[in-house]
């Protein structure tokens, strides 16, 4: 990976990023037979190998730039803009093949590229830089887009990310419910298999935070049981995103019943399968759960050597909130606030805690 972001870094000198939407057309037969089975590898690979899928990214977009576009191309630059971001640290590289592969896309006019591109940009890049209503709008014309090609695999895909994305932005749980059954019954119906494990958990995320389910803190209904799911999880590995999506749905509700310490526990067990997600928003909700959980356990802990270790932990995460606030205001200064806040108010600075909690109220309602 190391060498092959080397290479391409060095392909970008004296150029722009933007520069590369006017890129030539591939012509060499053997790189396009090359860069064509490698696109099909990397579905199968996201799932079960992280590490080879970004490498297959970083090859695929650095032979683009070498020898020239074809239509996989714009899913090379969208796959090399999240790994940059994510693993490099690069966020203005992150949005900018984001850009170029959108830009890409629209110019090929296929449906089916349109899809995937759009599902990948509304899902991995575009939340980190701009506002997450948005990037709902492009998962939106995803599906649409999958629904007119026949590619309903991507289709339902996009659906469902912009299931976990109606989270994210704080919508009313009866929504959730509805628009994630409504997902759940589509990818039934056309027989795909993977996004109900997801979709089922969010629609009984929504159903428990609105009394629905057995317990404020148990998933279970009569059409669910949650002790069975979190089984399957643990033992797939295919299913390890939707295991990270269960931990943080799991800590929300065991944070809201007040039950701190257990909250902790499962943000931590997320902060643990977080990878597998790497680059979708969802993500986003690792340190900010983990941070609010960490507070609460603060102000019931007594043992001064683990108030400190925690103490620490709040901060360092508050830390890297408040990058994310700094990166696109729109979607995470109101957590960085709270979080800010909650931190003063464990050290005993009610008097700065108390401003910043409205600052986070007014942020969060821009």
């Amino acid at each position: 990976q190391r060498l092959e972001t080397w290479r391409i870094q060095r392909r970008l000198l004296g150029r722009s990023i933007a520069s590369l939407a006017e890129g030539p057309p591939l012509r060499d037969p053997l790189q396009l037979a090359r860069l064509n089975v490698m696109a099909q590898m990397i579905p199968a690979l996201y799932y079960t190998d992280m590490e080879s899928s970004h490498l297959v990214y970083l090859r695929m977009a650095r032979l683009s730039m070498q020898h020239g576009h074809l239509p996989v191309t714009p899913i090379a630059y969208l796959g090399l803009g999240r790994y940059l971001g994510e693993k490099r640290g690069r966020f203005g590289q992150r949005r900018q093949f984001g850009e170029v592969g959108l830009q890409l896309a629209e110019h090929y006019g296929s449906q089916a590229l349109l899809c995937k591109v759009l599902f990948l940009y509304g899902g991995f890049i575009h939340g980190w830089s701009d506002t997450a209503e948005d990037a709902a709008d492009h998962l939106r014309r995803a599906f649409e887009a999958g629904m007119a090609s026949g590619d309903l695999v991507w289709a339902c895909y996009a659906n469902n990310v912009m299931c976990m994305q109606l989270v994210f932005l704080g919508r009313p749980y009866a929504e959730i419910e509805a628009e994630s059954q409504r997902c759940l019954d589509h990818a039934r119906q056309v027989g795909e298999h993977y996004t109900p494990v997801f979709l089922l958990i969010t629609r009984q995320l929504a159903r428990c935070l609105q009394g629905r389910t057995r317990s404020a803190t148990d998933l279970s209904d009569e059409e669910f049981e949650e002790a069975e799911q979190r089984v399957l999880l643990e033992q797939r590995p295919e299913f390890r995103v939707a295991l990270h999506w269960y931990q943080l749905c799991k800590t929300q509700v065991l944070l809201l019943a007040g039950m701190h310490r257990q909250a902790l526990a499962m943000a931590r067990a997320a902060e643990g399968t977080r990878n597998a997600a790497m680059g979708m928003l969802q993500t986003a909700e690792d340190p900010f759960l983990q941070a609010l959980a960490l507070a609460a356990v603060l102000q019931e802990e007594g043992d001064p050597a683990l108030r400190r270790i925690h103490g620490d932990s709040l901060s360092r995460l508050g830390r890297e909130l408040q990058e994310q606030a700094e990166r696109c205001p729109a979607n995470f200064r109101h957590r960085a606030l709270l979080v800010r806040a909650e931190l003063a108010w464990v050290e005993g600075r009610s008097l700065q805690a108390q401003p910043l909690i409205g600052q986070a109220i007014q942020a969060a309602l821009e």
